[in-house]
């Protein structure tokens, strides 16, 4: 299929909805991310995961259209980046909401593919995870006091908005100089530069 890379940004959600009224059977795979509304997952060894999840009506849509539509999505960016760095974890319709989950090596894969495939589901503009060495020693972790955290923790720095879900605790979070309220694997960044250090143990 060929892009008009002048199009608009799509509508994730309803592109969704569409793909999944083309099947009826059911699929999901395994993760430890289980969202609730769409947002990332930034695991312990650097790798990212990002849901995209929209509300559907009861027994009216099932899955497999849904994730034959992510899966070519996804076939087609690895195929003109010559590369395997993104998969679909799992797609799957449940509870009243439809979810899809993809997974990518690294941080820059996400927002690439998020750039391909027009997403603006997770509007983040730029993230890196890093070590908390790296953070330190580019002079981030504004509004961070890093003295009693050990120095094998990682660190997320994201700009812009999005729901943040770590695989490790998290030891604190700032936006702007700011300290962010955060539960203890679970934050929303705001607009400016955020900065997560997260245990990686």
């Amino acid at each position: 299929m060929v892009r008009d890379r002048t199009m608009k940004k799509r509508n994730w959600g309803v592109v969704l909805l569409v793909a999944m009224a083309l099947s009826a059977c059911t699929t999901g795979g395994k993760s430890s991310y289980v969202p609730q509304r769409s947002g990332i997952y930034v695991k312990n060894d650097k790798s990212i995961e990002s849901a995209i999840v929209e509300p559907v009506e009861d027994g009216k849509y099932t899955s497999e259209g849904l994730k034959k539509f992510a899966e070519h999505e996804v076939e087609r960016y690895n195929t003109e980046k010559n590369t395997n760095n993104v998969k679909v974890v799992s797609a799957q319709v449940k509870d009243g909401n439809a979810s899809v989950i993809f997974s990518y090596t690294d941080a820059n894969t996400f927002l690439d593919f998020a750039k391909f495939s027009q997403d603006n589901t997770v509007k983040i503009e730029s993230i890196q995870v890093m070590s908390l060495e790296e953070a330190k020693s580019q002079g981030q972790l504004d509004g961070i006091d890093t003295s009693q955290i050990n120095s094998s923790a990682n660190v997320v720095a994201i700009k812009g908005i999005a729901d943040v879900t770590t695989q490790g605790s998290i030891l604190a979070a700032a936006s702007d100089g700011k300290q962010l309220n955060h539960e203890e694997k679970e934050v929303v960044t705001e607009g400016e530069m955020s900065y997560i250090v997260v245990n990686n143990k």
